[in-house]
C-alpha cells in the first residue's frame, strides 16, 4: 500500500549556516562564521539550482535531487531519485506557496492513488513544524547548522569546520557524530555555493557523503500546479 511522504523529510542532508565556536580570523577581517551566515542569508530573495545526493563511500548512489526554486516568489520545482528494496523511485514536488503537490514513480512506472489521482496535494499550514518559505525539503537544505563547532577560512572562498550531528538529527549518540567535518564554498559575490559533508561509519552503518551545490543564479523559475481532476488530498494531512 502506498503512503504518501512529504519529499525532503527525514533525508538527512543538512544546510550550514554560521554560529561558529573558535572561528579563524586575521586582521579584522570578517570572521568565518559571519561570511557563513552572510553566504546562507543571500540565498533567501534568489532564483537558483539545488543539486544534491548522498553517495556511499564505495561510490554507490543512495539519493539525488534536482531541484529549481524562486525563494521570494515562493515557487519550486524538484525531482528525488533513490532506490528502495532495491527499486528506482522518483519524486517529482512542485511547490507554490503554502502548496506541496506530489507525484511518486516506482520502477519507471506512476504510482496511482485514490479514485486513480496521480498527484498528491499537501497544504503545508497543517503539517506540524515550521515549513519556512518552501516546505520541508528546503527546510533540511537550507536551514542552519546550529551546533557549528569550529570554524575556519580555507583560501578566498573555502570554509570547513565540524559539526555535532547529534544535536541536529535523530542520530545516536556516539562520539563519531559529535563531530562531523564538513566544507563549504561561497562564490566571489559571497553567496553559498555548496557544501559536502561526509557521515562516518558507526554502530555497523556505512559512511555516507552528502554533497549539495547552489548553481545557476537568477535563472526563470515558473510552477504550474496539476489539473483539480489529478489531485488527490494528502491522506495523512488533510484539508
Amino acid at each position: 500500500m502506498w503512503r504518501f511522504r512529504i519529499v525532503g523529510v527525514g533525508l538527512g542532508l543538512l544546510a550550514l549556516f554560521g554560529a561558529g565556536i573558535g572561528d579563524s580570523t586575521a586582521g579584522g577581517r570578517e570572521t568565518a562564521s559571519e561570511t557563513l551566515a552572510r553566504a546562507y542569508e543571500r540565498l533567501g530573495g534568489e532564483r537558483f539550482r539545488i543539486l544534491a545526493r548522498s553517495t556511499s563511500i564505495d561510490g554507490r548512489q543512495l539519493f539525488q535531487l534536482d531541484a529549481v526554486v524562486d525563494r521570494s516568489r515562493r515557487l519550486g520545482d524538484l525531482t528525488t531519485e533513490a532506490t528502495e528494496a532495491g527499486v528506482p523511485v522518483s519524486e517529482h514536488t512542485l511547490l507554490i506557496g503554502d502548496g506541496a503537490y506530489t507525484q511518486l514513480t516506482r520502477d519507471g512506472e506512476i504510482v496511482v492513488g485514490a479514485t486513480g489521482r496521480s498527484w498528491v496535494y499537501t497544504n503545508l499550514t497543517r503539517v506540524p513544524g515550521d515549513h519556512g518559505l518552501l516546505g520541508p525539503t528546503f527546510e533540511v537544505l537550507l536551514e542552519p547548522f546550529r551546533q557549528v563547532q569550529h570554524l575556519e577560512r580555507v583560501g578566498r572562498t573555502g570554509l570547513r569546520g565540524t559539526v555535532d550531528l547529534v544535536r541536529e538529527q535523530n542520530v545516536p549518540d556516539v562520539p563519531e557524530l559529535r563531530t562531523v567535518p564538513f566544507e563549504a564554498t561561497v562564490d566571489d559575490r559571497g553567496r553559498l555555493t555548496g557544501y559536502t559533508l561526509v557521515r562516518p561509519e558507526y554502530g555497523g552503518s556505512p559512511a555516507v557523503r552528502s554533497e549539495v551545490l547552489f548553481r545557476d543564479f537568477g535563472l526563470p523559475v515558473e510552477v504550474t500546479a496539476p489539473p483539480t481532476a489529478d489531485l488527490m488530498e494528502n491522506p495523512l494531512v488533510g484539508r
